[in-house]
């Protein structure tokens, strides 16, 4: 994946500058019919990586309801980066007048009472990716510019450093996951082709129970130099850049990359280092994939040429369908972990979709077809930057994370309405 993919910042020339800002202004007046809450925070620096934490409190005595999430850095080459933990606090609010029960906060100084950073780690170079441990939540690993890879435990002092650092990919790169089934084992993928599959034992799980911010830094470069608890297995993908991987969420064993050779690769992890199965997919290069949470063989792929394309891994020749709306490249594409017919997709274009696989092949009548493909559910057009990482909610069924190239970080969550077919509500969202 080339590093332009990620910019600092966007250029507009003026004529787009104003077009974006009368889409945004239009968006805004609209907010009260098509969302239930939307919080528009302002971060120091543009981040390419955002995941929530499971845990999630609701408070009785001050009816608010604290959430906690990731967000890692991408600042320029003068400043330091920073792995984050930060908090939201959401008011639960009830009513049955229009905007009563619902939470809007827009960028400014009143955000800081919703969402806050609760630590800050000093990183070693941008934060290309980070990935939370689904059994561990207080362990995450992080994706560094300079294709390390390294591991937190976040419960520590913000002053530690990581309890382990990788070092085998040697080139920069964008891909990283934790196995959910085997939950001790890590892929990360570089932008040279290598993937580097890592099972840790239990005395890694001891030692980064114990660790503490004095502790040193292990690095290695060859697997007889691996950190005490921790196993390797290299995959080639033939020079050709990883862009990103995935783990297949119900089983475990197997796993997906995507290339900018616009292939699709499937790996096993009990057999040998080659893939069972490679296709061309896209006409552009892939820059996302992600398996179903709650269908073993069902496959998202996203790319430069602007598709989102349903895979069944059974039948590995063709799209089961291709989902069209977006205007430039795809960076991200996640199934909803709530709702299974539902996902995400973002990118380029400044805009996250939500989408309804459930509506594929629904006839599109009454001049409908404006507003989309009968798949589109609701298009977010409250970035005016890239849209470079998106989160869904695991405790809402219609709620996203968000960050954007500048610098804002968006909580939101549409109006159940839009979904159980109040469609006045939904054309506003998509228009």
């Amino acid at each position: 994946m080339a590093d332009e993919t990620h910019p600092q910042k966007d250029e507009f020339n003026e004529q787009n500058l104003d077009s974006v800002e009368e889409e945004y202004l239009y968006w805004k007046k609209n907010t009260p019919l098509l969302y239930d809450t939307l919080v528009s925070h302002l971060l120091e620096w543009p981040a390419l990586s955002c995941q929530y934490f499971q845990a999630i409190d609701e408070s009785k005595t001050d009816g608010v309801i604290h959430q906690s999430f990731a967000v890692g850095t991408f600042a320029d080459d003068q400043s330091q980066n920073y792995l984050m933990v930060m908090g939201s606090r959401i008011p639960v609010l009830n009513g049955d007048m229009l905007n009563q029960g619902k939470v809007f906060e827009h960028q400014g100084k009143n955000s800081t009472k919703v969402i806050k950073v609760d630590k800050k780690f000093i990183h070693t170079g941008e934060i290309n990716k980070l990935r939370i441990c689904p059994n561990q939540q207080n362990i995450i690993a992080t994706k560094s510019e300079n294709g390390k890879v390294y591991i937190w435990n976040v419960d520590l002092d913000e002053k530690s450093v990581p309890v382990m650092t990788l070092s085998d990919n040697l080139a920069t790169g964008f891909a990283l996951d934790w196995n959910t089934v085997n939950q001790t084992k890590l892929i990360s993928g570089d932008n040279k082709g290598l993937i580097c599959l890592y099972t840790f034992d239990r005395q890694f799980e001891a030692k980064v129970e114990h660790q503490d911010k004095s502790a040193e830094i292990l690095k290695h470069k060859q697997s007889s130099e691996l950190p005490e608890g921790v196993h390797l297995k290299t995959f080639e993908n033939h020079g050709m850049a990883i862009n990103d991987c995935r783990f297949q969420r119900i089983h475990g064993s197997l796993f997906g990359a995507v290339s900018d050779d616009c292939s699709i690769t499937l790996w096993d992890i009990r057999s040998k280092n080659v893939p069972f199965m490679r296709i061309v997919a896209h006409i552009n290069e892939i820059f996302t994939l992600d398996f179903s949470h709650h269908d073993e063989f069902l496959l998202l792929t996203g790319g430069g040429d602007n598709l989102v394309k349903l895979w069944d891994i059974r039948k590995f020749t063709k799209p089961i369908h291709e989902f069209e709306d977006h205007s430039d490249k795809i960076l991200k594409v996640k199934w909803s972990p709530n709702n299974e017919s539902l996902f995400s997709s973002s990118g380029e274009d400044k805009t996250v979709k939500l989408w309804d696989c459930s509506k594929i092949g629904n006839d599109v009548t009454n001049g409908d077809h404006m507003d989309g493909p009968p798949e589109l559910l609701f298009t977010h057009k409250g970035h005016k930057g890239i849209v470079e990482d998106t989160c869904w909610n695991p405790h809402q069924e219609f709620g996203i994370l968000s960050v954007d190239s500048q610098n804002i970080l968006q909580i939101w969550e549409i109006d159940d309405k839009i979904y159980y077919d109040d469609d006045n509500i939904s054309k506003a969202g998509n228009k």
